[in-house]
């Protein structure tokens, strides 16, 4: 028989570390204590996964544990102060129950963080004899408790995972404080304190969190935590830096807002509000804009744009953070349009209906489509006589379409109509047209006839097709052979020759027909060569009246002295226009457009490009304008047999350039026997045309070399001996044929080559000139160049305002002088040539420039 021995009084001892965490002492005037561990355990019905015929069962599990001591004890004059601020100042002490003599191996102490959840003192002024107040302590282990076994090795604490402050440093930010972890036995309690910028320490605990303020910006935080076991104490500290406050700033936009959504009435506009910098952070506020008009109560991120059709909508964000000035940015605009209707009736001008070139056909030619309502066209539809509509063939664009109608010669009333996703327009205008005639043969051929810019473009030949011209028409569409019959040099009179051979060659051919501009290069200005021009359309009518695949062409530009584009009245455009397109219009009305031109507009689309059309002689053509006056020709003949009206070409009109204030243009006269002026660069003011001109010619308007007029006129003629000299009484055209020989002139002046041909004057003759519209006092300087290739003396004066210069060009050398002469009151500078000695006198060419005030 064995009887158990059983504990007493002083075989377990309560400790509580008062003073110091590794300084434990005996709980003074305990009376009792009871120690109480509580395990939840939960529990759960389940049954059997298999077999769900058997019963169920309960499963029983451990949850949270919770660790109570209750202490009676008679209160100790040690311990009063001690447990009353425990119990006030709610902090956890180290708690520890001591089981004295335990054996090695089994549980000697049971640690752990002691929270007080009740202090009650009892018996506080009893009158009872002897009597002694007393205390009842209720504590709550914090995280439970620890055993230490008996002989267990006991060691100090020691961080293992080091303190830290996380979290944002800003302004507001969160940190969230971390005090590690340690190891050590018995197991080590954290503590820790912060401090702060200005603010005494204070203690934290793991986990709390605190909030940046603006007393912490350029300081730092530090946090010193401490691990506590009854073997002593490990400390670390750690700091972070918290950032210097950033100076405030007022709004300023740094992205605008976006609207986006559907532009049709009846949609929804989502916004995005941009982005706007700033100290501290601002804040948006969204207005709706109509029209630039807030809409009132439009305020959100979405706006329903029901019945604002015809409305800009945009969105106008307003950035505010109560520092400055408030930031306003403005989103893109969306114009709200109408829902789709259906397009609206096609007008008048729209399309055009007219007879076909063959049997039975009609052509439309929709010039224009009507407004869609919104919503994109789909097809075109016509309706003849009425009947059914039926789908225009071509599709729902511009352009010709051909009609095969029922009869022949026969009057049809044609209607149109446009077709969208909504539906048909309202049928617009009836035009009335005869279809093609009965028997009408098939157009088999293109015949182009003309003079040099012809042959250069199509060539010579009724028997086979210039292959480039057939190729290309072949690309638009049509397989039609393309033939040339042209002849160089000729004039309008030979057009009726031109036009009898190709209709007898190609009775069925469509025949085009440029006039040669010999009549106009040599007799100019008009009217001078009107009845020799008349008569020659006279003859041309008298051979092809009545010819409706006759197609006759303005006559193309030619800038024939260098002056037409800033003169037209001095090209082919008054012949153009006083005759020849009056009588397309009156005898081949084909041949016209709506708009009162010629179908094939030659003058017009040279006159776009003709500086890199045209040669030397600004008559006829370079390969580039071979190739592509060519390609547009055919392109026109496409549309002839497509039916179409070819869009009107815009006339160019020349604007002079502003001149750069303070700098005055040069200009060049030439008085070589060159017909263009191309020695002195000086196109356009040319005194002599060519070695056989009887006339001088006056010049009404000088141009500058960039070929703008500058305001001033060349006036000049002859006095002194009229018997002398064979091409004109006193004067010749250049230096009497000594036009070569003479070195290259490079000098400065007029920047070019003069190679010997001056005009001349004889003695006993004096040349007088007069430069007007000169600015009244204001100084001009002007080169004067002359050359002779002949040994003898040839001494030449030219007074310019009053101021002699003489040269002698017996040198086979090209002579230059430089005079500044100053305008006389009525704009006018006075030029006089003459012979210095009993010899000829030499001219070249003059330069003038105005020079600019001192």
């Amino acid at each position: 028989m064995a009887l158990p021995v059983l504990h007493k009084r002083g075989d377990i001892v309560m400790m509580v570390a008062f003073d110091s965490p590794t300084t434990y002492v005996n709980f003074c005037g305990a009376t009792s204590i009871s120690l109480n561990l509580e395990n939840a355990v939960s529990e759960v019905r389940v049954g059997d996964c298999e077999d769900w015929s058997l019963p169920t069962r309960v499963i029983a599990s451990y949850g949270a544990q919770t660790v109570n001591a209750t202490v009676n004890a008679q209160l100790a004059r040690s311990n009063r102060d001690r447990l009353l601020r425990w119990a006030k100042d709610q902090i956890a002490l180290p708690v520890r129950l001591h089981i004295v003599s335990a054996p090695s191996g089994e549980v000697e102490y049971i640690d752990g963080m002691g929270m007080l959840a009740t202090l009650n003192v009892e018996n506080i002024g009893s009158t009872d004899d002897g009597a002694v107040v007393t205390t009842t302590l209720n504590i709550r282990f914090e995280d439970g408790v620890e055993f230490i076994n008996s002989g267990q090795v006991l060691t100090a604490p020691q961080f293992t995972s080091m303190p830290s402050l996380l979290g944002s440093t800003a302004l507001g930010g969160t940190i969230t404080i971390n005090l590690g972890a340690a190891s050590g036995v018995p197991a080590p309690v954290l503590s820790g304190t912060l401090s702060r910028p200005g603010v005494s320490p204070v203690a934290v605990t793991q986990g709390q969190q605190i909030t940046i303020a603006s007393g912490d910006q350029g300081g730092s935080l530090s946090l010193t935590a401490v691990a506590t076991n009854s073997q002593g104490t490990d400390t670390e500290t750690v700091a972070r830096s918290v950032p210097a406050a950033e100076p405030t700033t007022a709004p300023a936009i740094t992205s605008s807002p976006v609207i986006t959504g559907s532009a049709t009435a009846g949609g929804t506009l989502s916004s995005t509000l941009g982005a706007a910098s700033g100290n501290p952070a601002p804040n948006a506020t969204r207005q709706w804009l109509a029209d630039g008009v807030a809409i009132a109560g439009a305020t959100g991120a979405t706006l329903d744009t029901t019945g604002r059709a015809g409305q800009s909508i945009s969105l106008r964000v307003t950035w505010s953070n109560g520092i400055g000035s408030t930031a306003v940015a403005t989103s893109n605009a969306i114009a709200i349009v109408a829902a789709a209707t259906a397009p609206v009736p096609f007008a008048a001008g729209d399309w055009s209906l007219a007879t076909g070139l063959e049997a039975n056909q009609l052509v439309v030619n929709i010039a224009s489509l009507p407004a869609n309502g919104g919503s994109q066209i789909t097809a075109i539809q016509y309706s003849a006589n009425g009947g059914t509509w039926t789908a225009l063939p071509g599709g729902a664009g511009t352009g010709p379409r051909t009609l095969t109608m029922p009869a022949a010669a026969t009057s049809y009333s044609i209607r149109l109509r446009a077709v969208n996703a909504v539906g048909n327009s309202t049928p617009g205008d009836t035009k009335t047209a005869t279809s093609g005639a009965a028997g009408a043969p098939a157009i088999d051929a293109i015949v182009v006839i003309g003079a040099s810019l012809m042959n250069s473009m199509f060539g010579r030949s009724l028997t086979t097709p210039h292959a480039t011209a057939t190729s290309l028409l072949q690309a638009a569409g049509h397989n039609l052979p393309v033939y040339g019959w042209a002849t160089n040099g000729a004039q309008l009179a030979e057009s009726d020759d031109h036009y009898t051979a190709a209709r007898a060659a190609f009775p069925n051919a469509l025949i085009l027909s440029h006039f040669g501009g010999g009549n106009v290069t040599s007799i100019r200005p008009y009217p001078g060569g009107q009845a020799a021009f008349e008569a020659g359309l006279g003859e041309l009518l008298a051979v092809a009246a009545g010819d409706t695949r006759f197609y006759p062409a303005s006559m193309s530009f030619r800038d024939y002295d260098d002056t037409t584009f800033i003169t037209p009245a001095n090209g082919s455009k008054p012949y153009n226009e006083n005759l020849l397109i009056p009588w397309i219009a009156a005898n081949f009305p084909h041949a016209m457009a709506s708009y009162g031109r010629p179908k094939l507009d030659y003058y017009r689309r040279v006159l776009q490009d003709f500086e890199t059309w045209l040669v030397a002689d600004n008559i006829h053509l370079t390969s580039t304008g071979i190739t592509q006056f060519r390609q547009w020709i055919v392109s026109r003949i496409a549309d002839l047999l497509n039916g179409a009206i070819p869009a009107e070409i815009t006339e160019r009109v020349y604007v002079a350039p502003e001149p750069e204030p303070g700098v005055y243009p040069l200009s060049i006269i030439n008085f070589t026997g060159e017909t263009f002026g191309s020695e002195f660069q000086a196109p356009r003011n040319n005194v002599f045309g060519n070695a056989a001109t009887v006339n001088p010619n006056p010049l009404p308007n000088i141009l500058d070399v960039d070929g703008n007029p500058t305001g001033l006129s060349l006036s000049h003629g002859y006095t002194g001996n009229p018997a002398i000299g064979a091409t004109a009484p006193g004067r010749g055209a250049n230096n009497n044929g000594n036009v070569g020989g003479l070195p290259a002139y490079n000098g400065t002046l007029l920047s070019a080559n003069v190679v010997g041909s001056s005009a001349y004057i004889t003695t006993g003759v004096t040349m007088p000139m007069t430069i007007s519209g000169a600015v009244p006092g204001a100084q001009y300087e002007f080169g004067i160049v002359g050359s002779r290739n002949a040994a003898d003396v040839r001494n030449t004066t030219v007074t310019i305002a009053g101021t002699p210069t003489t040269w002698n060009t017996s040198e086979a050398t090209p002579q230059e002088r430089r005079v500044t002469v100053t305008a006389a009151a009525d704009g006018t500078i006075p030029i006089v040539v003459a012979p210095a000695g009993a010899a000829l006198a030499y001219l070249g060419g003059l330069s003038i420039r105005r020079l600019p005030a001192a």
